[in-house]
């Protein structure tokens, strides 16, 4: 029901633009300045949410503590800079499970006992890597009706050990350096990356 309605409305909109197009063309360009308005306002709130207050009107914030005031702190510019604080560099965060799948696939004619012995070396030629951690890999489809993988297809789930050294409450462990970019022991004295990682 609520599609029909949607088309419905988006086809009652089209025969109106479509028999009053005349008139509305001629609208249009009796009243250029005012039906410009809308795609420069549209563009305008485009680049408010994508850069944001701050950014935008930085400037004018700028101006504004050279004679004296702080605009910043005032409640306007707060509001609006929470409204449209900006979308940022990305929308998502990165991703960084410190997992990898790796799915290549053989020759169709390997049979059942090339493919097991492929995956086998595969398994052992990734773990090899001293970035993995261990690597587990299956080939064919699962029991489901909606995997229709043949044997000669892989899947290897790489699991990564961790990029950071963890404590006991899980998190991250921060180390001193000096400016050689060798580590800074609770001695004093300097390690290389090489030689902590004997």
């Amino acid at each position: 029901l609520f599609v029909i309605v949607l088309l419905v409305i988006t086809l009652a909109a089209l025969l109106a633009i479509v028999r009053y197009y005349e008139s509305i063309l001629n609208w249009c360009l009796g009243n250029k300045k005012t039906f410009l308005a809308l795609p420069v306002v549209t563009i305008f709130f485009g680049l408010l949410i994508w850069l944001g207050v701050p950014k935008i009107f930085g400037f004018v914030a700028d101006a504004a503590e050279e004679i004296g005031w702080d605009m910043r702190e005032s409640s306007g510019w707060i509001a609006a800079s929470e409204a449209f604080p900006g979308v940022g560099k990305e929308f998502m965060p990165t991703l960084n499970e410190g997992s990898f799948l790796l799915m290549p696939t053989a020759m169709p004619h390997l049979g059942l006992e090339g493919s097991k012995e492929v995956l086998q070396k595969l398994d052992m030629a990734v773990t090899n890597i001293p970035e993995v951690e261990v690597s587990v890999g299956k080939l064919g489809r699962a029991e489901t009706a909606i995997d229709p993988a043949p044997i000669s297809m892989y899947e290897n789930v790489i699991n990564y050990k961790p990029e950071y050294i963890l404590n006991e409450d899980g998190d991250m462990q921060r180390f001193k350096v000096d400016e050689d970019g060798n580590f800074v022991l609770k001695s004093g004295e300097a390690m290389s990356h090489e030689q902590a990682l004997l």
